[in-house]
């Protein structure tokens, strides 16, 4: 894989404007957290070169818990983009990891407002969930024929004008923050998608990229999940954002790669170029709401299972416990938490994401180990251009009926103690470091929650 990748730089650098394959640097990270980069030279003299041009560090990087790690900081003088070895089944997939995660590491230091949020919380306003499944899925319908029948130019553009319609007066009868979401994410996780799919085809991996981007608008996420935000807007957007992304480059539309870079979304490249007024698009949409096409996405989405809403799971956690506990580090030199975590779901809330019943969470630092198995996580929203998945590294909130400091049980307040003094039910911490810990009552994030939407 990181070879295949090291003699094709130069190619890799032709995807995307201003992406240098030959500045950045790949890596993976064994079973045992030793990190391996491939390089002509030594990158740093903590590295030793196990085979010709392939570097391994002499140290293990425990902090290393997830499946990737973007412009990772392995030393002072060395980042680079890791992926972890057993990440995925074969090294295909594991080469189109490393891409995508490392072209986020491009867009972090030359995109434009960069903010995007996969688990953001999809407010859909008064439309009833299986419209909106039915109307999003028609579109990817609409996406998938424009890539199929694009050399048919007449019909090609027939159906692109069909789209922006739809789409947009979709948008209109949708809160607006709906559609910020979208574009958002489109922008982020479409294009890298998009780079994904044309780097892997530079490497000799893919012969077309068009059966690969209509299998990924084809992957359907609506269906199954757990809350409607994750069916919204997770990986649907993926598929969308990389196939509108083509639609854009396949018509040469001049500088679309830069638009985007300054803060474009691919959508709003292509709503440009194919405008539709007002009038025209309402027309447009409903003539589509009529046809058969919608009419089985309609059919196929009423049946769809709608889960229990986000504010509600976590109404009904906050009453089975005492306490919500939030946790900080209380350290001057470091003020976040490295940490991993493998959720049997992910709830989507206003401020924050709820991981209810957790595999398991591990937060770390300096002197600082905690794990949490089988309890209620709530990590808080941050606005940080650094985090991957929109959450704070900050702090963690877990809801306990008792939380201990030396076998002493606290009550509300604020509190200070070194991890290994603390105890609560499911979790384990470990190390001399210190913790600072808010108990407060359960209901509390419930009230803040309803206090702003009333403001």
């Amino acid at each position: 894989m990181l070879d295949r990748i090291d003699a094709n730089k130069a190619r890799l650098s032709q995807v995307w404007m201003g992406y240098d394959a030959e500045q950045r640097r790949f890596g993976f990270i064994d079973s045992d957290k030793f990190v391996y980069l491939k390089a002509d030279e030594l990158p740093d003299n903590d590295f030793i070169e196990v085979e010709k041009g392939l570097w391994k560090s002499e140290k293990a990087y425990a902090q290393f818990n997830g499946l990737f790690h973007i412009n990772a900081q392995i030393t002072p003088e060395v980042r680079a983009t890791l992926v972890e070895a057993g990440a995925r089944k074969n090294y295909l997939a594991l080469s189109a990891l490393i891409l995508h995660e490392d072209f986020h590491g491009f867009q972090r230091e030359h995109f434009v407002d960069n903010r995007s949020d996969t688990l953001a919380y999809a407010d859909i306003g008064e439309l009833p969930p299986y419209e909106v499944f039915a109307a999003v899925r028609f579109e990817r319908r609409l996406l998938q024929s424009i890539l199929e029948r694009f050399d048919e130019t007449d019909v090609r553009n027939d159906l692109i004008t069909s789209y922006v319609a739809h789409r947009n007066v979709r948008s209109q009868l949708m809160p607006e923050s709906f559609s910020i979401n979208e574009n958002a994410i489109e922008r982020s996780e479409g294009t890298a998608t998009w780079f994904e799919f044309y780097a892997m085809k530079e490497l000799g991996f893919l012969h077309d990229v068009t059966p690969v981007m209509i299998r990924r608008l084809q992957s359907s996420s609506e269906e199954i999940g757990g809350d409607l935000s994750a069916r919204f807007f997770s990986q649907r957007l993926y598929g969308t954002g990389a196939a509108i992304s083509d639609i854009v480059h396949r018509l040469s539309i001049p500088n679309w790669q830069q638009a985007i870079k300054l803060g474009k979304s691919p959508f709003d490249i292509l709503n440009e170029h194919y405008a539709v007024s007002t009038d025209i698009a309402l027309q447009t949409y409903k003539v589509l709401q009529t046809s058969q096409a919608y009419r089985d996405e309609l059919t196929a989405s009423k049946r769809f299972e709608i889960p229990i809403q986000p504010l509600q799971r976590l109404n009904n956690i906050a009453e089975e416990y005492a306490f919500k506990v939030t946790f900080e580090l209380d350290n001057a030199s470091r003020d976040e938490f490295d940490y991993g975590f493998a959720a049997k779901q992910i709830v989507s809330l206003p401020e924050g994401l709820l991981l209810p019943n957790i595999y398991r969470f591990n937060a770390s630092a300096d002197n600082v180990r905690i794990s949490v198995e089988g309890e209620n996580v709530l990590l808080h929203k941050t606005a940080s251009l650094s985090s991957e998945l929109g959450v704070s590294k900050s702090t963690f909130a877990l809801f306990v009926d008792t939380i201990k400091i030396d076998d002493k049980a606290l009550s509300l307040g604020s509190y200070s103690a070194r991890a290994e003094d603390i105890e609560a039910t499911g979790c384990q911490f470990e190390g001399e470091g210190n913790i600072r810990i808010t108990v407060e009552k359960a209901d509390v994030e419930l009230s803040k929650i309803k206090s702003d939407s009333v403001d």
